[in-house]
């Protein structure tokens, strides 16, 4: 069964997702295949890095498992796992930035979203992290705890594509 999932990045990507996963990448925990139309608001969100695997991440500054996380997503930045964006919760953009700074957060900017966005996604909770490649789209809520098994399935769908 096929449906369309979009990502407006600033009207620039547009994502048809399918409802099987890809064969060869495991899926960690605490991933899982999303099986409805998910939209990004086209303010939240700006991509500079044009990777074929898309990680948003959804924090706030007094989220400690989102703060534990954040030096991880930077690597798999860095690494080019991934194309990171980062979504503030809720904070001003001081506290952003002052979060950012302090665990020596260079690479990555962080957009800022009231705690409607929560909603807006069906969110549970945070930290949570959204994963778009061109076939699929992938929720995790909760932190990153795996790190060799998220950056081996990120770069094995960076692979896939």
């Amino acid at each position: 069964m096929k449906f369309q999932t979009i990502l407006c990045c600033l009207g620039l990507v547009s994502l048809v997702a399918c409802a099987e996963q890809e064969k060869t990448c495991v899926v960690p925990k605490p991933f899982k295949l999303v099986d409805k139309a998910k939209t990004i608001p086209t303010d939240t969100i700006i991509h500079t890095d044009r990777l074929s695997v898309q990680l948003v991440n959804f924090w706030a500054a007094w989220c400690g498992p989102c703060r534990q996380e954040l030096p991880f997503l930077e690597k798999i930045h860095t690494d080019k796992k991934a194309t990171v964006t980062l979504i503030n919760v809720g904070d001003k953009k001081e506290m952003a930035e002052k979060i950012l700074s302090e665990l020596n957060i260079k690479l990555l900017k962080t957009r800022l979203a009231s705690s409607d966005i929560l909603s807006d996604f069906s969110l549970a909770g945070l930290p949570a992290s959204l994963v778009f490649t061109d076939k699929h789209v992938y929720l995790g809520i909760g932190r990153l705890k795996d790190e060799k098994a998220i950056e081996d399935w990120l770069g094995c769908l960076g692979q896939s594509q």
